[in-house]
């Protein structure tokens, strides 16, 4: 008896797993399946696992399977991986360097981004804003903005068009610990900006942004298969 077990979407190759079971053995085989024209042409891939125990097949199968489906030319899953894995660190390694300046300064990561946002901005900011904003959870960003209004740096102030939310606002003390904490901050990234061409920093922004946006569409996806 033969059936269909997994079908997917690799790397933008659809393909379909059978197995044959006999006696508690499986044998394995994948199909590629090319789409064109509207119609589905079954093809059969060069892929072989022979008989395995039923038990045995499992994630062990289906990670060889994902190793050997890719189109030539693409990377491979190893490759993927592997630039994954750098892009991952080297974002890391950034989150790392700003904690590391956020904690000279005495400040969590997430107080350091809302004194960031608030320093100098002509906009008003509430917490709901700021966590949605950044993509920090709510319930870090309030206890963040106890944190800071218990340093003095900021005091919360009702706002008359929605009353439930209310505004964060630098003090006086906050005012002067940005100038010491926050601006320079901000000269730092200037100049690392300036130390790229208008080209590198157009498309630095540009993939980063691309990348993230079909990383997003990619889990939603994949979230909505299960």
């Amino acid at each position: 008896m033969q059936e269909v077990v997994k079908k997917c979407n690799e790397y933008g190759i659809h393909y379909a797993l059978t197995v044959q079971r006999r006696e508690g053995l499986l044998k394995i085989r994948i199909f590629r399946i090319k789409t064109g024209g509207g119609s589905v042409e079954p093809e059969m891939y060069p892929l072989h696992f022979g008989n395995q125990r039923i038990d045995k097949i499992r994630n062990q199968t289906y990670n060889k399977i994902r190793k050997r489906i890719y189109k030539k030319g693409d990377y491979s899953m190893d490759d993927v991986k592997a630039v994954s894995t750098a892009l991952d660190r080297l974002y890391r390694k950034q989150g790392d360097l700003y904690h590391e300046y956020a904690s000279y300064y005495g400040l969590s990561d997430i107080a350091f981004w809302i004194l960031y946002t608030l320093c100098g901005a002509d906009e008003t900011y509430t917490q709901n804003q700021i966590a949605d904003l950044w993509h920090f959870p709510r319930q870090s960003v309030n206890s963040a903005v106890s944190s800071l209004v218990k340093e003095g740096y900021i005091f919360l102030e009702k706002l008359t068009v929605a009353r439930n939310n209310k505004a964060l606002r630098l003090t006086e003390q906050g005012v002067e610990f940005c100038q010491s904490a926050i601006f320079p901050f901000y000269e730092m990234e200037n100049r690392i900006f300036n130390k790229m061409s208008e080209d590198e920093r157009n498309q630095f922004f540009a993939l980063s942004a691309k990348q993230c946006e079909l990383l997003e569409q990619e889990i939603k996806a994949a979230l909505m298969e299960k």
